[in-house]
């Protein structure tokens, strides 16, 4: 890292002046003396922490200077420190475990099969929807099925080849064992990442795309309609649209791709890590930060049971 920053740092960090070539490897100041012993007279703060240049009075709060190099070392520095951050608070739950798992009952045998997963935790309230957030989300889907419309022209499409039961509002197919266990993670959470779909729901003219092949003989307003249906009176209060209280209101044929196919670190450890016939087990811990907020042990069974919860 700092050999990058070597090789970028061509002038004398305290005075400018060229620095020779062939100075010796890490060299930053020139041959004179002053610029030496202002540059050694300088406090650590005062310093960018990655060059040694001199700060600016609106660099030191960030501790590295403007340039490119260091800006980037910075940022190598952080996501070094946020990994380590992360591996320590794993290897701590990982001690815990046990001890935990003995003051909830569950035998010293099986204590180990509930993989940890660490996930956020959405303490946002349930609030009314305000009108003007449903006017807003409306404005947004009529303007995403005008684009899809006019896309779909220029994809040529096909509706004959293409076209769904417009009474498909696709009953879910019955879900594995692993695929209900995220779905109770993601409950648990009481969906931290749906609190970035805001109006739009993550909605998109792509979706619209896949909504107009599956309803062909719907036109725009039955189209709004059988969205809005799914509305609810009270959402989550920084949330989506369709986020109630006990998860998502919106049939799952209607949302966005990302709604299905996105997992945060938290499902990300559980999914595809259990082995054919392992239990479906799972230790749910919810954090702040670095501090656990609450945590409870999920397992579920082969049959499409609610989850078994001992908080």
């Amino acid at each position: 890292m700092l050999a990058t920053i070597e090789q970028t740092t061509t002038a004398c960090v305290m005075c400018g002046t060229p620095l020779r070539l062939g100075r010796p490897a890490g060299t930053v100041l020139c041959l004179s003396q002053l610029c030496a012993a202002q540059h050694a007279a300088l406090l650590p703060v005062f310093k960018c922490a990655h060059c040694t240049r001199p700060l600016t009075a609106s660099q030191r709060a960030s501790g590295h200077c403007d340039g490119r190099a260091c800006r980037d070392a910075e940022m190598r520095v952080r996501r070094a420190a946020a990994l380590q951050i992360e591996t320590d608070l794993v290897e701590r739950l990982v001690r815990q475990r046990e001890l935990v798992a003995a003051e909830r009952g569950i035998p010293p045998t099986e204590q180990a099969t509930y993989r940890l997963a660490i996930l956020p935790y959405n303490d946002d309230e349930v609030s009314s929807l305000p009108a003007q957030r449903r006017a807003r989300h409306e404005a947004h889907l009529r303007a995403q099925l005008a684009r899809a419309r006019v896309r779909r022209v220029d994809l040529a499409w096909d509706a004959a080849t293409r076209s769904c039961d417009p009474s498909d509002e696709r009953s879910s197919p019955p879900q594995s064992a692993e695929s209900r266990l995220l779905h109770a993670a993601c409950a648990s959470c009481r969906g931290w990442c749906c609190r970035q779909a805001g109006d739009d729901a993550f909605l998109t003219d792509e979706t619209m795309l896949d909504v107009l092949d599956r309803f062909p003989t719907l036109d725009d307003d039955a189209i709004v309609a059988r969205y809005l249906q799914h509305i609810g009176t009270h959402t989550m209060t920084r949330g989506c649209v369709y986020q109630g209280e006990l998860g998502c209101t919106l049939s799952p044929v209607l949302r966005a791709d990302i709604c299905h196919s996105f997992h945060c670190t938290g499902l990300r450890m559980m999914k595809d890590q259990y082995a054919d016939g392992a239990p479906m087990r799972a230790w749910f811990v919810h954090r702040r930060g670095g501090h656990v907020t609450s945590d409870r042990f999920v397992e579920i069974s082969d049959v499409d049971d609610p989850p078994l919860s001992k908080a």
